[in-house]
């Protein structure tokens, strides 16, 4: 059979639609790059900052690429301080040059662009380098003459040497420079000296007190500026320290005031003379996503900050009589988002540190020394070393296998067979998980705000990387459970790793524990409350029998 193949005639005409296809094709293509160059944004990086100290009202030069070459509403970050418009000077694709405004703080320099954010390069406002006044020295006060060394990472350990601190720690407290949150810069906390954050009982950060020589960790949030020294006899004029930052950063952003209030009451006591009750209640957490802080105590409680927690002492209490705590906050929560670069973590923990056991070691909360426990965590971190991927690796483990029920369960053993779970179960077992593997890790609990000034008690995770400090992460949310009002999110289990909303009200972090005011007396502890400790109530002496009622957690007020 002869196959015969056609050819177009000298003279012949092709059909134009044989000319429009490659065309349209070609005409699509320039679409696609022109759209896709306009919206895939490259990722500022900033090479250099000059200089690196400066006073405010100097010229700042930062140099790198991918800036833009005009500004659009891109801004400059500096120590958590936005600069206003009339501060820039040149703004091009590869270099920005700026006043350094009056209120600047010390810390990162960043380029933001309204998808993404720059690395960081660290900038020291010269104010708050301070100049030590050895002649002019109030005798008893303390006084700083050495800080070794004058440079380190977080959690790394600082001597201070010099005079007036004290026999013991007493009331003392170290103080570091603090991150400054965004949109706060005229701020000042109630509790704390202006921008300055206290290193912390909780995370150990105290090694040695005496009256000419101090050692500190340097804590979670510190940034370069003065340390100082407090005692009861006053306050030491400090000296100055450079936090290095190589893993990352913490930012603060989107505040959100609160007005909150919670009760105990007490009532139809069958006693005898010579009794007592302690409550121990706790105060919301004050650190930099909480901040601000005021409160309002009726009746006052005998201490006030034990760890974190009130205690109230009711003596000779007598059956008739209601007995009512009241404790009303006001405070701003912010939102925490964690820039981290992986690759520069480090899997080193100082392991005979008082830090590193406690939040490493199987408790009667956190029984991490379980079979199935360690059979789990050694499964899915099998040859992983770095502590952020060991945290991420049974974060995306437990998303997997689990789901969100309202209904909790009676121990870790019941929630793994189950495979269901409330927000304390899924806290308790990446706890317990983590820690089997050797990374500090601990329970956050609180409340979350939503809908009409209403509250959930809630528990989420922080686990501690080297040079960084605590990571948070929120399995429950990340999981897709939501409350009403909270935002849609397409992709939640990126959202509450490493990052929190300013709906999240901490209140414990970590177990607080509690020692008994007498040896013989009867304890109660109240599970699956918004605070974690060992002792909610201790009954003294001649108490047979009583009714008690914590309130929930109310929202009075949100602005």
């Amino acid at each position: 059979m002869n196959s015969t193949k056609q050819h177009d005639q000298p003279g012949s005409q092709r059909p134009a639609a044989h000319y429009r296809i490659p065309v349209f094709i070609f005409l699509g293509l320039l679409l696609l790059y022109a759209v896709s160059s306009r919206f895939i944004e490259q990722k500022p990086v900033i090479n250099e900052i000059s200089p690196h100290v400066a006073n405010p009202g100097d010229i700042l030069v930062i140099k790198g690429k991918y800036f833009g070459n005009e500004r659009s509403g891109s801004e400059v970050v500096i120590g958590g301080t936005r600069p206003n418009t009339a501060s820039y000077i040149e703004w091009s694709d590869n270099r920005v040059s700026l006043r350094i405004p009056e209120n600047a703080g010390s810390g990162d320099v960043v380029i933001r662009t309204r998808t993404t954010q720059s690395n960081g390069i660290l900038f020291t406002n010269r104010n708050h380098i301070p100049v030590q006044a050895a002649d002019i020295h109030a005798a008893g006060v303390p006084l700083v003459n050495e800080i070794l060394p004058n440079k380190g990472s977080i959690g790394e350990t600082v001597i201070l040497r010099g005079i007036n601190f004290g026999e013991s720690q007493g009331s003392g407290m170290v103080y570091f420079s603090s991150i400054t949150p965004a949109g706060n810069e005229n701020k000042i906390s109630a509790h704390h000296p202006d921008g300055m954050i206290p290193c912390s009982n909780i995370d150990f950060d105290y090694i040695l007190w005496t009256d000419q020589e101090i050692r500190v960790h340097v804590p979670f949030g510190a940034t370069s500026g003065n340390i100082m020294v407090h005692t009861d006899r006053g306050e030491s004029a400090g000296g100055y320290f450079e936090v290095s930052e190589t893993v990352g950063t913490m930012i603060y952003t989107q505040p959100r005031g609160y007005q909150i209030q919670y009760a105990v009451s007490i009532e139809n006591v069958v006693s005898g003379p010579s009794n007592e009750i302690n409550v121990w209640v706790s105060s919301i957490f004050h650190g930099i996503e909480q901040r601000n802080i005021e409160s309002l105590s009726d009746p006052e409680p005998v201490w006030h900050n034990y760890y974190g927690i009130m205690r109230y002492a009711m003596e000779e209490l007598e059956s008739w009589r209601r007995y009512t705590i009241l404790q009303t906050f006001w405070f701003d929560r912010y939102q925490v988002s964690a820039k981290i670069n992986p690759g520069k973590i480090r899997n080193s923990y100082d392991r005979s540190s008082q830090f590193f056991t406690t939040y490493t070691s199987a408790s009667e909360i956190v029984p991490s020394d379980l079979k199935v426990v360690k059979d789990i965590a050694a499964r899915q971190t099998r040859n992983v070393k770095n502590p952020y991927y060991i945290g991420k690796n049974l974060f995306d483990y437990m998303l997997r296998t689990y789901s969100f029920t309202d209904q909790g369960n009676q121990g870790l053993e019941a929630f793994i067979t189950s495979k269901k779970g409330d927000a304390y179960d899924y806290a308790l077992l990446y706890t317990a998980l983590m820690r089997s593997t050797g990374i500090p890790c601990r329970m956050v609990s609180g409340v979350l705000a939503y809908g009409n000034k209403r509250t959930a008690t809630h528990y989420w995770n922080e686990f501690f990387i080297p040079d960084f400090g605590w990571f948070p992460v929120d399995l429950p949310l990340a999981d897709g459970v939501r409350f009403e009002d909270f935002p849609d999110s397409t992709n939640p289990a990126a959202e509450y790793f490493g990052n929190l909303d300013n709906q999240h009200i901490t209140f414990s972090r970590g177990l607080a524990y509690i020692q008994r005011i007498d040896p013989g007396s009867t304890t109660v502890r109240r599970e699956k409350t918004y605070s974690l400790q060992s002792i909610h109530e201790e009954a003294v002496g001649n108490i047979q029998s009583y009714d008690s009622v914590w309130s929930p957690v109310r929202i009075i007020d949100i602005w």
